[in-house]
Formats: C-alpha cells, structure tokens, sequence
C-alpha cells in the first residue's frame, strides 16, 4: 500500500520488489567483480523480473540494452552492488522519475549493507501487528484467485507449505529486531501500518518530510488492491482502515494465543494490545510437535529462492535470538509514533 502511494509521487518510481539482496547477492563473493556479461545478465534478470512480472523468466530481448548499459558504466565489469544501482537509476530514469523505492521486505535485514552501499538512502519501516501479519500469510496462497492471476501454482504451493503460526511468529520477531538498534539513525524511519491506516494524511506528511519530498494529497487517491482476504477492487479508492481486525475473523484461537505468547516482548514494545481468550493445551502441543516438518518442508521450498542459505539463516537468527533482551535493555529508543 506504502509503494502505492509513493508511486503516486511525481519524483518516485518504485520497483517490482527485485530481491536483490538475497537472492543476488548475498554470500563469501558478494562483491567481486563480475565479467561484463555475468553484470549484463545480472541486470537482465532484475529487468525482466521488473518489466515482465516477479515471476517472469529472463528475457533475452533485454539484453543488448542490459549490456550495452554496463558497458557504459565500465567496459571491465561490475560489483552485483553496482548493477543493483544501475538497475534501479535505469529504470527510475526510462519513467522520468529521479527517485527509485524498493520495498523488498527482507531489506530490513540488511539495513547496515544498504547504508553503507548506497549513503544517502532512506528507509521506511513498516511495523504491522503480528496478528494480521499472521492472517495475511495464513491466506496469502488464496491471492491468486483475488486478482493475483499471474501468480504461478508453484508460488500457491509455496506459500501453503510456508505457513506455520510458529514460523510466522518467530520471522515477525526477527524483522522486528532488526530494526531495534536502528531507531534514532537519521535515515530511518519507523512506522506502524496502523498509523497509517487510521491518520494517513498526518503519517504521509511526516513520512515525506522524512524523505525530503513534498506531500500531495492525490498520492492517497489509490486503487484497493487485493490483499490475502479479499479481491481487487478498482473501483474503491483511498486508505481504509476496515481491515485492521480482520484477524480476529481469520485466526483460530491457537493462532492468537501462540502469537501473543510468542511475540509478546515487541507487541507490547509496539503498543499492541492482547486479548484475552481461552485456548487449548492439547492444539498448542499439536502445533509445537508439527513445527519441525513444516519447517524442513519450508526450507525445500525456498532455498532456490536465496544465494546463500546460511547467510539467510543466520540473518534471522541473529536478530531473533537477541530480540528479547534488546526488547528490554533500559535506554533504548522508542518506536516513532504519529
């Protein structure tokens, strides 16, 4: 919804999410130099994702434009960093924009790369209460009948096998920890998607001042795109906020139990308030002996997805394993709120 917005702006162009991180680059030679034409095919497969669709295959029409455009920036070859900035300039550029914005959501975990590659980036983080977090991912395999058509069965198949309300809660943690020891970094931006959804004008006006771009109110006259509980709907327009319990609707009462028992430290760092309800030992433990499988099954699924598995892993772990203590360390920042 965020990259709908932005998109609206008159100096943005944002990207099809090109996972350049860790699918491209991640791993021991993350920026070696390439040939000319591992960087023109590098470039390629950002281009085609971007123009053709997520899941498009490389296209080859691209490719004298791909490797005419490296060898402009350097007849020797390119760091993949440096086809990721081509490949972003390029295609804000051919827009007649002069401002790029990906929102590839596993970027939280490389907030220290992203900085340190690109200086004068800025990031938004979207925070989202891990209950609909969960809901969303529990359906997000229905999207393709909601007007997610070119979503391909393989993805649909992915997405069943990928979701486990204990996988769900301890990526959520880790996403969420990743951003802790970036609060009061000047470049970043924490948001609640909530403060969004029920203030959009006073949250937008902050977000662009933060990006040193001037608001328009037309940017939150967008179309309501299908989401993993309901279908496209064109013809609605604007930011409404009828979804933000829709969890409660989605969920079991397992569901909502293990994610306040198991996200309870950031929720309450985050302001989200749990319920109370009433859930059965007997599921839980259900649950907690089907994990392992469910996980293995995941990790089958989405190790073609990444360079470097290990770098992945240890990306999340990192920042899962230490969540808990940084959720109380004493003089820590404060999430920002509007």
């Amino acid at each position: 919804m965020l990259m709908r917005i932005f998109s609206k702006h008159p100096l943005v162009h944002t990207l099809n999410e090109p996972h350049f991180f860790e699918r491209y680059w991640d791993g021991p030679d993350k920026e070696s130099r390439l040939s000319v034409e591992q960087s023109a095919l590098l470039l390629l497969k950002m281009t085609s994702s971007q123009r053709d669709g997520f899941f498009a295959k490389p296209n080859t029409d691209y490719h004298q434009e791909c490797l005419n455009a490296v060898l402009a920036q350097d007849p020797r070859g390119l760091s993949p960093s440096e086809v990721y900035q081509l490949f972003m300039l390029r295609e804000t550029q051919l827009h007649q924009r002069v401002i790029p914005c990906d929102k590839t959501p596993q970027n939280v975990f490389y907030i220290q790369d992203v900085l340190k590659l690109y200086p004068d980036a800025i990031i938004i983080n979207m925070v989202r209460d891990p209950r609909s977090v969960l809901a969303s991912q529990k359906n997000k395999w229905k999207r393709r009948g909601l007007g997610s058509s070119f979503m391909p069965k393989r993805e649909v198949l992915r997405l069943r096998v990928n979701y486990h309300p204990i996988t769900m809660c301890q990526l959520w943690n880790s996403a969420v920890g990743a951003i802790t020891d970036w609060e009061k970094h000047p470049q970043v931006l924490s948001i609640r998607y909530e403060d969004l959804l029920l203030a959009p004008d006073h949250a937008m006006q902050k977000i662009c001042a933060f990006c040193h771009i001037e608001f328009h109110q037309e940017m939150l006259d967008i179309p309501v795109a299908s989401s993993s509980v309901r279908p496209d709907a064109p013809h609605k327009r604007g930011i409404h906020a009828d979804s933000l319990t829709a969890w409660k609707q989605h969920l079991t009462s397992n569901e909502i139990s293990i994610v306040q028992k198991h996200c309870r430290h950031l929720m309450k760092a985050w302001e989200y308030e749990a319920i109370t309800l009433e859930s059965s030992i007997f599921t839980y433990l259900l649950t907690l002996c089907s994990y392992p499988f469910k996980m293995m099954l995941a990790l089958a699924f989405n190790i073609s997805r990444v360079r470097s598995l290990k770098e992945a892993i240890l990306r999340r772990i990192s920042n899962f394993s230490s969540t808990k203590l940084r959720s109380h360390e004493p003089g820590k920042s404060q999430p920002v709120r509007f």
